[in-house]
């Protein structure tokens, strides 16, 4: 098991965070600026509409927030049973019904606002994938990892930073890694930007084939892995 969590995790969070940063900015151009993985956002316009009396934009932000914690109960799920792969395949299902449901749903760039077969739709299907993802990966090793949102580990970053200057080291600080996540992100959200602009949703259809992927490689990996684990509760 240490092979697998010394090199195949941390290259699967980094591939996790730039995957949330494009799902996110293509749920956000298609669904009406309702994030699907900035939760924090969605709350704080919920809290707007609530005290306008804005039913109407209420209604889906209640949803995604919502859904959200859905997505991350099957996500733990899959996870507590050791099989994190499932996770991953869940996601990319997920992530290619709602390339499928947008193919026919969006039009010049977004779906009609508040339908329930379409706008809703694929809230549930981006909203949850997104939430899968959250639960699928939070540590590597004692570290703990966000791969669907940044202000958790700009958080661990800030910390860090002044503990550093302080004279004082933390055994779990992973600043690097930290970094890198953040910079995935950002530069997932950056190529869904181009490619919603020259492929539409379809843009969806790479991050889907690395979910399969990686969900092909974590199988491999968990496989290879069990016998060792029998061997050892059974010494």
């Amino acid at each position: 098991m240490a092979p697998r969590n010394t090199h195949w995790t941390p290259a699967l969070a980094l591939l996790l965070a730039a995957i949330a940063g494009f799902t996110d900015v293509v749920g956000y151009l298609t669904l009406h600026q309702v994030f699907t993985a900035h939760m924090t956002g969605n709350t704080s316009k919920l809290g707007i509409a609530i005290g306008t009396a804005n039913v109407w934009a209420a209604l889906p932000l209640a949803a995604a927030v919502a859904l959200v914690a859905v997505g991350v109960g099957v996500g733990t799920l899959a996870c507590d049973l050791g099989r994190r792969w499932q996770a991953l395949l869940g996601q990319a299902i997920l992530m290619a019904a709602f390339t499928a449901v947008a193919a026919s749903a969006v039009r010049h760039g977004s779906v009609a606002d508040h339908t329930l077969e379409g706008f809703y739709v694929l809230l549930a299907l981006a909203t949850v994938a997104l939430g899968v993802q959250t639960a699928a990966l939070t540590h590597i090793d004692a570290t703990t990892v966000r791969t669907s949102y940044i202000s958790g580990i700009l958080t661990q970053l800030a910390q860090t930073g002044v503990r550093r200057l302080a004279g004082r080291r933390s055994e779990n600080a992973r600043p690097t890694l930290w970094t890198a996540l953040c910079l995935c992100y950002l530069g997932g959200a950056t190529l869904a930007g181009r490619g919603m602009e020259s492929a539409g949703t379809w843009c969806l259809a790479a991050p889907v084939g690395l979910l399969v992927w990686a969900a092909a490689v974590d199988r491999r990996l968990a496989r290879r892995g069990a016998p060792a684990q029998a061997a050892r509760r059974g010494s």
